[in-house]
């Protein structure tokens, strides 16, 4: 289906929507109180405030997949906050 501008978005009590977060695709290795954040592209995330989140679950080994975004209160076309992150670590706009 091709993209069409229109004045008002498409809804109908037929369908069921869901809002699209975008963000990061990432692969959390956690291992023995540890975590690493991979890229689909094999490349280490820093996202260390995640990482330290994610190294604390009670687990002793996982492989957890998803997508990391940042919501500000409402939907956006691209997780501006995310993209915004500095090398210290500290997320803007989150």
């Amino acid at each position: 289906m091709r993209l069409r501008l229109v004045k008002e978005p498409f809804d109908h009590s037929d369908y069921i929507f869901e809002l699209k977060h975008d963000g990061f695709r990432a692969v959390a290795y956690m291992q023995n109180g540890e975590c690493k954040l991979i890229s689909r592209n094999l490349n280490n995330l820093r996202f260390n405030s995640l990482k330290k989140g994610l190294a604390k679950l009670p687990v002793e080994n996982a492989i957890i997949d998803g997508e990391i975004v940042c919501p500000r209160g409402s939907v956006q076309k691209r997780p501006t906050g995310v993209r915004s992150k500095p090398a210290n670590g500290v997320a803007r706009n989150c």
